[in-house]
């Protein structure tokens, strides 16, 4: 999902919306920032967005291969197990750091969530 700059706002604030595709939500957030500092922060949370997708296909394939590896001698049952349990872990790992990375961003730039 890609973040955009909407409207003006008044009060040196501007709206941020996500860009609607097939996978946006129903009802995705919305959020305000100061007007001056809107480009810059679009422009880097979307950067950020990019780089931190291949970071998790990345980390979630990791852990897919070294679950496989760990199971290479053991029945198929086990090696199914270990693999889909190692890609989940790397997943999760791929999702805290998405999430806390991009709340540092957020919070660096003063975003709040438009009501």
């Amino acid at each position: 999902m890609r973040l955009c700059v909407c409207e003006n706002l008044g009060n040196n604030k501007t709206r941020l919306e996500y860009t609607s595709s097939r996978v946006t939500p129903y009802n995705p957030p919305r959020y305000v920032i100061n007007s001056d500092v809107a480009d810059e922060f679009v422009y880097k949370y979307n950067k950020k967005s990019s780089d931190l997708a291949k970071l998790s296909a990345g980390l979630t394939t990791a852990g897919a291969l070294s679950g496989l590896i760990t199971s290479a001698k053991k029945n198929s049952v086990r090696a199914v197990a270990k693999t889909f349990t190692g890609a989940a872990a790397g997943f999760l790992t791929a999702s805290f750091i998405s999430y806390k990375s991009k709340d540092e961003l957020m919070n660096k730039y003063k975003v709040d969530k438009y009501i």
